[in-house]
């Protein structure tokens, strides 16, 4: 039986799509005339707008279509309609509400019959707005627990259903803050709180990482949370070897984001700066001196190091306690290696050309050029520089790593074109375990370096950026909760249909995807994003409306920004059934009865009845079942047990639609074995009123024992639209000289209109 999931809306809303129109005034030349179509078909775009807590439509909601001079309010359904949109064109509208966030919702017109555009198309979507009730107090600290004055503290709600809006605060000299006007809704949102990195001696270097914590605010009600900074752990932050080459005669200099302790070490280990010639191991003598608490320079013994030569230094210091800088505390280890070029030399300038970077394992159909969003693996090649014996392959990305980071060295080979396949490591689009993930884009340059350490100038290459150029494929949709669908809504009230839609990696939570149906009736749809990889499309089908029919579901991008591709668009059809027969399941409110159904008996044959299952019948689907005959257990009877209903079959609506008779039935029989030929037979028929003229049988048994319900096999009554049919099913001993017991249990029976469809 059919069930409504959920009730959205007043019937009447689709109704009122023809109130507060705004048709945009055209310009230029007169698009129509008598005897051709439109140059630039038109059509027109509806859309309602609910408060996501209350469902509730929204009154007075200012809606602009960007990029056109249309701007209107909702009306009070919640619904605006905008006409004269170009068809097959992309549109992004803005919803703003007093009290409410700002949202954000993109969808286009689709309207094509083969290469021709249409006039006319209308597409149809629902949003939820959230209001603005909320608020979040509470204080920030620094890792020994004193307040942390001036620092920024924010609630970012960009990618909440499509809101634009961001909450910032400082926090006072105690370390508290305020933030209000947050997003809310009855049963809580989960919102996450960022104290951004915080300069605690104003020295433009960040002491402290970003630290965040996520409360659940509810409207009214002030959400507490604390929020505690994490110490950033000790590191180079500038060093003239940086880049691995140092001048003959120069001094190793380094900038440490922390403060070193600048006391003199004792006992084992106590020598905190080692340098080696790589090619040797031998140990070189050097000095090393603190110009301040974050600055150290090690300066090798006088004419120690030779031009061309390899040289590692092992660093290994004590950071400042910070609460005693004159002591000890963690250790910072660090190798740095750098190769000595002479004072006095050429710069080297020249540098590669033809630079390209390729997937070494390239994705069908796509060519070895284009990337997704979980390739880690790059083919990168380059013409040589002469004069280079290697090369240095540098990567950056828009994510973690804003300057170049040295990937890899490369040897020269002497080969027409040098190459070389890596994979970037994991620091490359922290938290995402692949490069190119999360929208994230990487610039990849190649330097030559010289004999003597020369480097051609980084800034100076000319990079090649990748980025996920591969669109994302879909799959679904697939029915969420009972399983069914049934696009047929005979009720007085709107019914729902949610699908999932899946798709194959992370995709922009600011996209959207739109339902195209081709029913008279069409339902309106809504979209809202489940998961990074999931969304729900909600279909409303109007009180006693049709909406099965072929449909066309399209949209989305990943984060990248590749749209979904046109071959991705999941296409089928809505099915639904339209009950004819009047209390099928023979239950009556919370009781059983066999209602509109007519009982009738001949010779001893109990009275047929509608029976509670309990459980106790095996297989029923239902709480009742009618039965028809005698009960193994009770007197044995002779006689016929029958129940009728005329049903008045409706014409057919159109192609495609049929009229099924179906049923579920349980037959219990125990003859009598002191008389042979003792025997039942059941069936049920559709007739004329007359019972004249058999249309159809769905089944005629002798004496056979089941212990479940069985499903008999549906019978088509199309032939028969327009016309009344009585469906007839009964039991009946037909050896009266032998008593026996023989009982028809009837469940789920059913004359339906039905429109057979995909879904």
């Amino acid at each position: 039986m059919k069930r409504i999931l959920a009730a959205l809306a007043a019937a009447s809303w689709l109704v009122a799509c023809g109130s507060n129109t705004t048709t945009p005034t055209p310009t230029g030349p007169q698009q129509y005339d008598q005897t051709q179509k439109a140059v630039t078909p038109k059509g027109s775009i509806v859309v309602r707008v609910v408060d996501v807590g209350t469902a509730n439509p929204l009154e007075g909601v200012t809606v602009k279509a960007l990029g056109t001079d249309v701007v209107g309010t909702t009306n009070a359904d919640g619904i605006f309609k905008f006409d004269g949109l170009v068809v097959n064109s992309n549109y992004n509208f803005i919803f703003e509400k007093a009290g409410y966030v700002r949202t954000r919702q993109q969808t286009s017109i689709p309207g094509t019959a083969g290469n021709s555009p249409l006039e006319g198309g209308l597409t149809s979507f629902s949003i939820e707005m959230f209001p603005t009730n909320g608020s979040i107090s509470g204080f920030v600290f620094l890792p020994n627990g004193t307040p942390a004055p001036n620092a920024t503290v924010y609630v970012d709600h960009r990618t909440s259903s499509g809101g634009e809006l961001i909450v910032t605060a400082q926090t006072g000299m105690d370390g508290s803050f305020s933030l209000t006007g947050l997003a809310t809704r009855p049963t809580g949102l989960t919102t996450t709180v960022y104290a951004r990195w915080y300069d605690e001696n104003g020295d433009m270097q960040a002491d402290y990482a970003t630290t965040q914590s996520s409360v659940t605010v509810f409207p009214g009600q002030a959400a507490r949370t604390f929020l505690t900074y994490g110490a950033l752990t000790q590191r180079v932050i500038a060093s003239n070897i940086n880049d691995g080459v140092v001048a003959a005669g120069e001094d190793l200099q380094f900038t440490f984001a922390l403060p070193l302790f600048t006391g003199s070490l004792e006992g084992t280990g106590a020598t905190p700066w080692v340098l080696n010639a790589n090619s040797t191991g031998a140990a070189i003598p050097v000095e090393g001196t603190f110009m301040s608490p974050v600055e150290l320079r090690v300066r090798p013994s006088l004419n120690s190091l030779r031009e061309g030569e390899r040289y590692t230094l092992r660093l290994e210091l004590r950071n400042a306690n910070a609460n005693n800088p004159g002591s000890t505390g963690s250790t910072f280890t660090g190798d740095f290696s750098f190769q000595v070029r002479p004072a006095m030399v050429a710069p080297f300038t020249t540098q590669v050309s033809g630079l390209t970077v390729v997937n070494p394992v390239p994705t069908a159909p796509f060519g070895p050029s284009a990337f997704d969003y979980n390739d880690n693996r790059f083919t990168v090649s380059w013409l040589p520089a002469v004069g280079a014996v290697r090369y240095e392959v540098y990567a950056r990305d828009t994510r973690g790593n804003p300057n170049y980071v040295l990937v890899q060295n490369v040897n020269a080979t002497g080969a027409p074109r040098q190459e070389t396949t890596f994979a970037l490591s994991s620091s490359f689009n922290l938290p995402f375990s692949t490069a190119l993930a999360g929208g994230n884009r990487v610039n990849f340059a190649v330097v030559g370096v010289d004999a003597y350490g020369g480097r051609a100038p980084l800034m100076g290459a000319t990079p090649v950026e990748v980025r996920d150029t591969i669109p994302p494929t879909s799959s679904g949709p697939n029915v969420v909760g009972s399983g069914t669908v049934d696009a047929i809504n005979d009720t007085t009230s709107p019914a729902t249909i949610r699908l999932r839609i899946s798709y194959s990696e992370p995709m922009d939570p600011m996209s959207t995807v739109t339902f195209t149906s081709s029913a008279t009736n069409a339902p309106m749809s809504s979209w809202s994003w489940e998961t990074n990889n999931s969304g729900i499309l909600t279909l409303t089908v109007g009180a006693n409306n049709d909406a099965s029919g072929a449909f066309v579901i399209r949209g989305g991008r990943d984060v990248a920004g590749n749209d979904i591709a046109r071959a991705g668009d999941l296409t089928g059809s809505l099915s639904g059934r339209r009950e004819l027969l009047v209390n099928g399941d023979f239950q009556m409110g919370s009781s059983c009865g066999l209602g509109s159904w007519t009982p009738s008996t001949t010779g001893s044959a109990p009275m047929p009845a509608a029976v509670n299952n309990n459980g106790a019948i095996s297989g029923s689907t239902n709480a009742c079942a009618a039965v028809l005959g005698s009960i193994p257990g009770t007197t044995p009877s002779t006689g016929r047990a029958r129940i009728i209903q005329d049903v008045t079959l409706p014409p057919l609506m159109g192609t495609g639609y049929n009229i099924e008779w179906t049923g579920r039935y349980r037959i219990a029989t125990v003859p009598n074995q002191a008389a042979t030929g003792a025997t039942y037979s059941f069936q049920c028929r559709a007739t004329n009123p007359a019972e004249t003229t058999t249309f159809g049988t769905l089944w005629f048994f002798p004496v056979i024992n089941t212990s479940t319900f069985v499903s008999g096999s549906s019978a088509v009554l199309s032939a028969q639209a327009g016309n009344q049919v009585r469906i007839l099913c009964e039991s009946e001993n037909t050896n009266m000289m032998a008593p026996g017991f023989g009982a028809l249990y009837l469940d789920e029976m059913s004359v339906a209109l039905v429109k057979p469809g995909t879904l």
